[in-house]
């Protein structure tokens, strides 16, 4: 899983890889509101023709529905770059209906970006901003370090830290963070899974900051990249065979579910028919009655008139009590 040194969008990268890989854990890292519902695309084009794309774009349940955009950052958040949220925003808004929470994971301190534009007195944009200063960063170290230590199990949100600190470390101190991140995930209880997954991103870490051969190597070794890189690659393949097993279970479950609609269907025509040919017969005797009605009054006016009599009358099958 070699990754390239130079011109590496590190951040960029790991961000999405989690938000593609553990949405859920990587949304509650962030501390941000609601539950994680499903991820949106990320590309759209501009009234003015520009070609554009999001980092990321996902759907969140609070009390509503909610879109949260989420950018990354390494640099401070100027003019040019609020503007883009606020067309992010906005498309957004308009694309789906829902209002939408702009947020930034800033690789530098906040105080240095805006935090609130008005692009007029009533549309104002007040982006929220994650960040962990360096203050922190030990003391996320050190309670981690705690947790090995006592041979615990992290929890995801720990486990998210060794991965995803090197984003908000200062220049100076970041090489020495990523070799100790890499020598606490390998002493670590991890979820197994989660920690394949996270291999990913340290890989990427190391990449960037690493610039000694021989230390990169001896890193990734540390980390079991190849090892995990074996693993994903079986955990794909076996979820491809699965998929495959699910998509026919589906296709034929979808076949029985067809075959009995259209039983039911024909059932329905049958019994339309039926009904509707209950309904003539049941419009024919009717009919019938009337018609014998009118004949009954015939009859009687003419026993008034002494035309026929009773014993003519039984004859026909006619008993008239006048």
């Amino acid at each position: 899983m070699e990754t390239s040194n130079k011109n590496l969008k590190a951040n960029d990268i790991s961000v999405k890889y989690g938000e593609i890989m553990f949405p859920k854990h990587l949304h509650n890292f962030l501390d941000l509101p609601g539950e994680f519902v499903k991820p949106c695309p990320t590309h759209l084009i501009t009234a003015d023709k520009r070609d554009l794309d999001m980092d990321i774009l996902y759907h969140v349940f609070t009390d509503r529905d909610l879109l949260i955009n989420l950018e990354q950052q390494t640099t401070p958040v100027r003019d040019e770059k609020i503007i883009t949220l606020c067309e992010y925003r906005d498309y957004s808004k308009t694309n789906y209906g829902i209002p939408v929470l702009s947020v930034v994971v800033s690789s530098v301190d906040p105080k240095r970006s805006i935090d609130r534009f008005e692009l007029t007195k009533s549309d104002i944009i007040v982006p929220d901003y994650y960040y962990i200063g360096w203050d922190e960063t030990i003391e996320i170290l050190n309670k981690i370090e705690n947790i090995i230590n006592n041979n615990e199990e992290l929890g995801y949100n720990d486990a998210l830290y060794l991965a995803y600190l090197p984003i908000f470390a200062p220049k100076n101190h970041v090489k020495s963070l990523v070799e100790k991140l890499c020598h606490m995930f390998s002493q670590a209880k991890i979820h197994y899974h989660f920690k394949i997954e996270l291999v990913f991103v340290l890989d990427i870490m190391i990449s960037k900051h690493i610039d000694d051969e021989n230390k990169r190597k001896d890193l990734k070794e540390l980390i079991k990249v190849d090892e995990a890189v074996d693993k994903v690659l079986l955990s794909v393949a076996l979820n491809e065979d699965l998929n495959a097993k699910l998509k026919q279970q589906e296709k034929e479950f979808q076949t029985e579910l067809n075959k009995k609609d259209n039983e039911l269907k024909n059932k329905d025509n049958e019994l339309k028919n039926k009904d509707n040919e209950f309904k003539k017969e049941l419009n024919k005797k009717d009919d019938e009655l009337k018609n014998m009605g009118e004949y009954k009054k015939v009859l009687m006016e003419l026993k008034k008139k002494g035309i026929i009599n009773d014993s003519m009358l039984k004859a026909m099958n006619f008993n008239i009590i006048l």
